[in-house]
């Protein structure tokens, strides 16, 4: 017989892998829940369940996206702001809001997604600011059924040229998206996703022009009582426009529940390399409200 000691921390150990794999936005990012009374039949045997399974399957704050998709019936909304700052000879600041991404659990494992236009505002030093809306577009994503520590995921997403001027694609884009994750210890997770895109973009010329990029990126990240998150993440993009270079990012935050349903987080984030073009870094914040 398994004592009351062992089912409290066998308990334990999978409710905490449970968000300690959580990687979405992303764009995407992830608060105090009481802790129920030990249970065996009760211990979640799915890592992207449990009282904080929010943590686990939000693709905010980080870049990479969550291999956990939205439960059957649920449907979750994420949102935030980001504020960044290039350097250079002319600085510029670029503001995007309110980047919205609203996932629909359709089935045991499957869901579906809207992508909706993402405000963008752009303003170099001592010129005009150039303000408009990108491309929207829907996805799905069909999470393997999972183990006691690892979860994996394909998701695609698909946008339209229905963008601004400066902010469309100027064509369809398709990304694929293959995502991993496994639960290092009862506090320490690793995710990945590897992504692969069909994209377009303005070549110097002025005409548009399509390429093909790979989207890898990594996180750990930490839970900790409280239903506190950290994370820390490097994503890299192999072109950034059609003949251009790669752009490396680095970047980490804290996620808070603030009940089952309600998620915030904050963001910092630095490119260690802009192909070629002056670094910028940037602050950002959210919240993913799921009902």
């Amino acid at each position: 017989m398994i004592s009351a000691a062992a089912v409290a921390l066998l308990r334990l150990t999978i409710v905490s892998a449970c968000a300690a794999v959580a990687c979405p936005l992303a764009a995407g990012a992830q608060a105090s829940i009481p802790t129920p009374a030990p249970s065996a039949s009760a211990a979640p045997t799915d890592p992207c369940s449990g009282d904080t399974h929010l943590l686990a399957v939000l693709n905010r704050p980080t870049i990479g996206f969550s291999a956990c998709a939205e439960p059957r019936g649920r449907v979750l909304a994420e949102v935030g702001y980001q504020n960044q700052l290039q350097g250079g000879p002319l600085p510029t600041v670029a503001t995007q809001y309110a980047q919205p991404f609203i996932r629909f659990g359709a089935g045991d494992r499957i869901e579906l997604d809207l992508i909706p236009p993402n405000y963008n505002l752009t303003h170099p030093s001592g010129m005009p600011r150039t303000v408009g809306f990108s491309d929207s577009g829907i996805g799905a994503k069909f999470e393997m059924p999972p183990s006691a520590r690892s979860i994996f995921a394909i998701d695609t997403l698909l946008t339209f040229p229905s963008g601004s001027g400066g902010f469309s694609n100027g064509a369809a884009a398709l990304t694929v998206n293959l995502d991993a994750a496994y639960s290092l210890s009862p506090v320490f997770g690793f995710a990945t996703t590897a992504g692969f895109s069909s994209t377009a973009g303005s070549l110097p010329s002025g005409s548009n022009a399509r390429y093909f990029t790979f989207l890898p990126s990594a996180v750990v990240t930490a839970q900790f009582p409280g239903a506190v998150q950290l994370y820390t993440e490097v994503a890299h993009t192999s072109h950034v426009a059609p003949g251009a270079g790669s752009r490396t990012i680095l970047n980490g935050g804290v996620q808070k529940l603030l009940g089952r349903g309600v998620e915030v987080d904050v963001e910092l984030g630095q490119t260690l390399n802009n192909a070629g073009a002056p670094r910028y870094h940037y602050f950002g914040f959210g919240f993913g409200l799921e009902r």
